[in-house]
């Protein structure tokens, strides 16, 4: 439905074609977290659109790394938080909430967030090692000791949302293409920097069905992060331009009238039989 990108960031949204008559158009916004350079590293990329009657916000972000700079997390959380202007409103205009996740029903926020293990390399290796033969040991010693935790914990973070348990091991650093965490002589602490978070004015209506990591994919120093969540919707509502407007309406039609073909009317191509 839209995809775009802010520096090194890149969001896509994609929605079922029967569903796409049922959205809005999308809206987009981006902040730079890091001022003066010119490709943008740190910052966050957020979209919007409604489906029937819910409203959707999705960000993605990347916070300052190094471990130490934990504040600087945070600031850049707020600097976010604070700044992405969406849903669209006339520039003279004011939003009634300053918080962005206050104005959708339905909040997803991802990204590279930087959180580390407050834990030295070593301390964090031998733990790794004692517990080899039982992960789950290790992710729930490890995740005693991690940044994001703690400061969600104490309210300074990501107000109202929620992240499902972690059932995976650090997703960062890795040396590219192996399951080696850094080896070099920086020897950087494997930590869990990488997350997804959720809100919705009731949790009750968005769940986290599924929350894990892709070990399969090793072309980064970073493993990624996917998650799946069950969403309940509110009934249509009128007051909103369908994105469907956008899409040339002879191409989605034909493109039905072919799907919902009977299959013994469509010939064998050289490849495969179309069903």
């Amino acid at each position: 439905m839209q995809s775009s990108n802010f520096g090194v960031l890149q969001l896509s949204i994609f929605v079922r074609r029967e569903l796409v008559w049922f959205c809005s158009s999308v809206e987009q916004d981006t902040i730079a977290t890091r001022v003066g350079h010119k490709i943008k590293t740190k910052g966050a990329l957020a979209m919007s659109f409604s489906i029937f009657g819910t409203s959707l916000c999705f960000i993605t972000s990347h916070f300052t790394s190094d471990k130490e700079k934990l504040s600087q997390r945070i600031n850049d959380y707020r600097t976010i938080n604070r700044g992405i202007r969406l849903p669209v409103i006339p520039g003279t205009k004011n939003y009634e909430n300053s918080d962005v996740t206050d104005r959708f029903d339905r909040v997803f926020w991802f990204g590279d967030f930087n959180f580390r293990i407050q834990k030295s390399r070593e301390s964090v290796d031998r733990i790794m090692k004692r517990h080899a033969r039982d992960q789950p040991l290790i992710i729930r010693e490890l995740l005693t000791h991690d940044q994001l935790n703690e400061v969600f914990d104490r309210g300074k973070i990501f107000h109202g949302f929620k992240e499902n348990e972690i059932t995976f091991m650090p997703t960062y650093k890795f040396d590219v293409n192996t399951d080696v965490y850094d080896s070099s002589p920086k020897k950087r602490v494997p930590s869990w920097t990488d997350r997804i978070v959720y809100k919705s004015p009731q949790l009750s209506l968005l769940k986290c069905l599924y929350y894990n990591s892709c070990n399969t994919i090793k072309v980064s120093d970073h493993r990624p992060v996917y998650g799946i969540f069950e969403s309940e919707v509110e009934p249509y509502k009128n007051n909103f331009q369908v994105h469907g407007a956008t899409f040339d309406r002879e191409v989605y039609v034909e493109a039905n009238l072919r799907r919902n073909a009977p299959s013994g009317s469509q010939a064998n191509s050289h490849v495969c039989t179309i069903l």
